[in-house]
């Protein structure tokens, strides 16, 4: 009987010591990312998420930061993994760890008679001005890192540390003739933007963010247009809305072009104005607004130009579509008796569902920005007086204006960064 219970002893002890750790366990499920069965990776994926909350919420309280240092020097280490599905799904992580401490809304702004870029907490607090210079200061968009801000100025555009300092011209215009939107590669490492070196031809581009490598992707002649673009989050590719200058043909096509300028691709094939084209999570589908019917409704169509679906069929002007980080939702914007309403509906076109109901004189809505948990939704409301920046849930719920300045106008679309303060998303950084 002793030797039994001996032997019982030991063998929980063994079982004990040879239980996986934290660390070996975030590892393993790292791997299982890579794996070929799509429910396991979206299974992982969310059980290492659930992990990486416990680790916060259990750091705030005891600020050790043993294990949440553990955990995000993994994760770090695995946005650099040479299989591209488990750096695309880290990287998804990562960046909703930084969401968890405290992120950021960046924007710009006519205040006071001054353009000028913005910085506050996702709850409308501490407003900050990070630019003050005589000159219009627009279109800022932050690095996935959350360390940086590019945006456009006279003379070019720039880049600067997210809490405004070491401000620095990255390209100048003068060469480029205008340039309008920028967009960050999804690593961080390239800044895609739009420019017309010969007056009314525009094109895209690509510079390293090392101000090196300045790359012409689009070779247009004639008067052409590009109105929109976004990157695919895998990094690989860029879809872009393409316009040509013609008396009564307002035609606009849905390109997709990789990221070194080759394999460019025509994906619609109607005469019609289509714009706005969003990549889902994955990387496989893109989802866009066109009038082929007459009123605009919300299609999506495969990056290879098959499979195209019309989401909605309301009769209404429906436009602006958002995919969730998630991939599961699309929110959108539509124009129902001379009001603008904030839609949101299932990736495949069901459960449509109005979160604003009119609680918003809404003139016009501006990008729609999701948080990475794909539980709130940020956009511009624009008036006749003024514009204003409101965050809603996602089911229609807590809807709150961040900003309140009777005299804002001309806000671009505010954009998400990471917190570059929190001690916590500190750790989640580049060093």
């Amino acid at each position: 009987m002793f030797l039994i219970a001996l032997t019982l002893i030991s063998v929980a002890v063994l079982a004990e010591e040879t239980k996986p750790t934290q660390e070996q366990e975030i590892k393993t499920l790292i791997e299982q990312l890579g794996t070929d069965d799509l429910e396991t990776r979206n299974v992982t994926q969310k059980n290492l998420i659930e992990i990486g909350e416990g680790l916060i919420e259990a750091y705030k309280k005891t600020k050790d930061k043993t294990k949440i240092q553990q955990f995000a020097d993994t994760i770090y280490q695995s946005c650099r993994h040479k299989d591209t599905e488990i750096k695309h799904r880290a990287n998804q992580i990562r960046q909703y760890c930084y969401y968890l401490t405290q992120p950021k809304i960046v924007f710009a702004a006519k205040r006071e008679g001054k353009h000028g870029i913005y910085i506050m907490h996702m709850d409308g607090g501490n407003l900050k001005r990070l630019t003050d210079s005589k000159s219009i200061n627009y279109m800022p968009t932050c690095s996935p890192d959350g360390k940086r801000i590019a945006f456009l100025a006279k003379g070019g555009f720039y880049v600067m540390d997210i809490g405004g300092g070491n401000k620095k011209l990255l390209i100048e215009s003068k060469n480029l003739g205008g340039i309008s939107d920028l967009a960050w590669s999804p690593d961080g490492t390239k800044i895609a933007f739009i420019a017309a070196p010969q007056g009314d031809i525009w094109q895209l581009y690509v510079i390293d963010t090392d101000r090196k490598n300045l790359k012409q992707l689009t070779k247009h002649t004639g008067k052409v247009a590009i109105n929109t673009f976004s990157w695919s989050p895998d990094g690989t590719k860029i879809a872009f809305s393409h316009f040509f200058y013609k008396i009564a043909d307002f035609t606009q096509s849905i390109y997709v072009i990789d990221s070194d300028g080759k394999n460019l691709k025509k994906l619609t094939k109607t005469k019609a104005y289509n714009d706005k084209p969003m990549w889902s999570p994955d990387s496989k589908r893109i989802v866009f607004w066109s009038n082929p019917a007459g009123n605009p409704d919300i299609y999506v169509i495969n990056s290879d130009g098959s499979n195209l679906k019309r989401l909605t069929n309301n009769k209404n002007e429906n436009s602006l579509p958002s995919w969730s980080p998630d991939g599961t939702k699309i929110a959108f914007a539509v124009i129902q008796d001379s009001i603008k309403q904030l839609y949101v509906m299932d990736a495949d076109g069901k459960n449509q569902k109005n979160l604003t109901k009119n609680q918003l004189n809404a003139w016009l809505f501006m990008n729609l920005t999701w948080s990475p948990d794909s539980k709130r939704i940020i956009f511009i409301h624009i008036t006749l007086t003024s514009d204003s920046i409101y965050i809603i849930d996602a089911d229609g719920k807590n809807l709150k204006q961040l900003t309140n300045n009777p005299k804002d106008k001309y806000l671009s679309p505010p954009v998400l960064c990471p917190s570059s303060i929190s001690d916590i998303s500190e750790m989640f950084k580049e060093n």
